[in-house]
């Protein structure tokens, strides 16, 4: 059953200055301001200046490159020798690699580099979990790269690093893509209702940042949409950019309030999956393309729907210059999706195991499974997402995994499982972070388990909901 654990009603701590200072800048709308103006000037310089990493520009062109069957043998060699370069620079700076990788890094060459990859181990997140530092590139400063971490929809949690200049080529990947159908960088009109929008329960669940309206996903409820539809309306957006199931809420919303339909010139969906049923409500009532992305934080695949015609058949182009994609066949003959990201040079991940599933053929999936939506019910009954959950770096130094599990409206359970024993201290700080992110929602309980519930093809859930099954 594990063991519970609550909060003291009176728990003792120290409050850092800089909390106290962002709540102050937060109270008086300070920091809004200055994310506008910063926001603004950066509109107005040429992208040229703006992004002056030359990868930026570089993966611009090879796209628009990719795209003419003329350029093709080029390709191929750019291809091959941009693989080449990964892994050798894997075995020469990347202690995990020179550990596990038996060969001469000045061997691997474009002509021989996919069969070298195909003699590396494949690798899980289990085994990042244990010695993440051990996949940085020693050529580079880990102080000065940006932290994240990612846990995806088993619960895994996998700590990851990249560079600013990694960030702008994951920007010029999707940059292109979104293109295609007018989206223009920091002109475009974007309503973004995800994670950074997030807004405490008696906030205003939207606020704009030069061109962007970001919206908050835990305000999609009976209360709020009519206000935000007006917000959006009076924004007049060109693109939106959402999780499915947000996408849906809005939508559905404006058809059973018989609202006029919104028009924009795309809908840009990730992270879920999105039903056929859902795409139906979007599409009548959010009038523009829809085309829905498929990547994940470990960067190791990505992939773009062409434009939704047939929503019970969406099929995904993973792009063969982001990264290698390939299929791993499990012992009952599913086909896990591994990727192995070329430009991931702060800490390379090969023959990565996503926990994805769906065969690959000429570079499509065309039956993605292992995504689904689920929710969690609000105290005031509203259907959140799980999508944005996200825990505090901290955390995943005291546990391998965790869980939550929802049994009644408006209250959550957490179960970990601990690398070792936990003292009352640690507990109280792992539930303190864990209340913080959802205490205007759920009341939240810890519980230390030894194992967490698996779906009935064997896989463990990030979250299960007793309540609902979507």
């Amino acid at each position: 059953m594990g063991i519970k654990y609550y909060l003291p009603l009176k728990c003792p701590d120290i409050i850092p200055k800089t909390y106290v200072i962002s709540m102050l800048l937060k109270r008086y709308n300070i920091q809004n301001i200055f994310s506008n103006l910063k926001q603004i000037i950066r509109n107005a310089v040429p992208t040229t200046i703006l992004y002056d990493e030359p990868e930026y520009l570089e993966v611009m062109r090879l796209c628009r490159l990719n795209e003419d069957l003329r350029n093709q043998e080029f390709i191929e060699m750019w291809w091959r020798r941009k693989l080449a370069n990964v892994l050798s620079d894997a075995i020469r700076f990347v202690p995990y690699y020179r550990r596990v990788a038996f060969i001469d890094p000045e061997s691997i060459s474009e002509y021989n580099s996919e069969e070298v990859l195909k003699t590396f181990p494949y690798l899980n997140k289990k085994i990042v979990m244990k010695e993440p530092e051990n996949f940085i590139d020693s050529r580079f400063d880990k102080r000065k790269l940006i932290f994240g971490s990612s846990s995806g929809s088993t619960g895994h949690g996998i700590k990851l690093w990249k560079s600013r200049k990694e960030s702008f080529i994951e920007g010029a990947f999707i940059n292109y893509e979104w293109g295609k159908l007018g989206y223009i960088p920091r002109r475009s009109r974007v309503v973004r209702i995800a994670y950074e929008g997030r807004q405490k329960a008696n906030e205003v669940p939207w606020r704009r940042l030069a061109n962007r309206l970001l919206v908050s996903p835990y305000h999609l409820n009976s209360e709020w949409l009519g206000h935000i539809y007006e917000a959006i309306i009076s924004f007049q957006p060109h693109f939106f950019h959402a999780y499915p199931s947000c996408m849906y809420e809005l939508a559905y919303y404006i058809s059973s309030s018989r609202l006029p339909s919104i028009e924009c010139k795309g809908i840009l969906l990730a992270s879920e999956k999105l039903t056929s049923y859902q795409c139906k409500v979007i599409q009548e009532n959010v009038r523009g393309p829809i085309i829905v992305n498929y990547g994940l934080s470990e960067r190791s695949n990505l992939g773009f729907s062409d434009i939704i015609s047939d929503p019970s058949n969406i099929a995904y182009r993973l792009n063969r210059l982001y990264s290698y994609s390939e299929n791993k066949i499990d012992d009952f003959g599913n086909h896990e999706i591994v990727g192995t990201s070329f430009w991931s040079a702060c800490m390379p991940l090969i023959r990565y195991q996503t926990e994805d599933y769906g065969l690959i053929e000429n570079g499509i999936i065309k039956n993605l499974i292992g995504r689904q939506q689920e929710f969690l019910i609000a105290k005031n009954e509203t259907r959140i997402s799980t999508v944005p959950i996200e825990i505090d770096s901290f955390i995943w130094d005291f546990i391998s995994k965790y869980q939550i599990v929802q049994d009644e409206i408006g209250k959550i359970t957490v179960k970990i499982i601990p690398k070792k024993e936990l003292d009352e201290q640690v507990r109280n700080l792992i539930l303190r972070a864990f209340s913080k992110k959802w205490e205007d929602f759920f009341d939240v309980c810890l519980n230390i388990v030894n194992d967490l519930e698996k779906s009935s093809s064997g896989k463990t859930m990030l979250v299960v909901n007793h309540l609902h099954k979507i």
